[in-house]
């Protein structure tokens, strides 16, 4: 969906796309291109965003992705980014 080097337009974009999908309240446009940002790398100020609102922005922004009917192939690259950054983070989950 979106790579490192993404235009932040793209982002604003996607991000008032979830703001109009779930109420311009509940999503946080700054905060949200902000988490955004630091997931696929880049610097952000997202130190000072409330967990909560981290947490919900997370979710949404998540959700945004089935609402607004991303193709399977965006989805993957979308999750293929996320396992990367939880690696890179050092997370290494419990094989069964």
């Amino acid at each position: 969906m979106f790579r490192p080097d993404s235009d932040l337009r793209e982002i604003t974009a996607f991000v008032a796309e979830v703001r109009a999908a779930f109420g311009a309240g509940n999503v946080p446009a700054l905060e949200a291109e902000a988490i955004i940002r630091e997931s696929l790398g880049e610097e952000a100020p997202v130190d000072d965003i409330d967990g909560d609102v981290y947490f919900t922005i997370k979710v949404l922004v998540i959700c945004g992705v089935d609402v607004l009917k991303y193709t399977e192939p965006q989805i993957d690259e979308l999750l293929v980014a996320a396992e990367r950054q939880v690696a890179a983070e050092g997370y290494r989950p419990a094989t069964l």
